[in-house]
């Protein structure tokens, strides 16, 4: 008996995904950052702080 294997899908035109948009507030930059910490990979942690840095500064900016 043959296993069905999932469809491959093939991505085209996707836009930039920006996470800063998202974190708003200090429970989805917890979140966020628990993902991250999650995937074990330290580029990617580096990358988070930054994000996190610049949008702390902004969601101040708005208050």
């Amino acid at each position: 008996m043959r296993k069905n294997k999932p469809a491959l899908l093939k991505v085209v035109n996707l836009e930039n995904f920006d996470p800063i948009e998202y974190l708003v507030d200090e429970e989805a930059i917890a979140s966020y950052l628990s993902d991250v910490r999650d995937a074990g990979n330290q580029e990617l942690l580096k990358l988070a702080m930054q994000n996190i840095e610049q949008a702390r500064l902004i969601n101040s900016s708005k208050k």
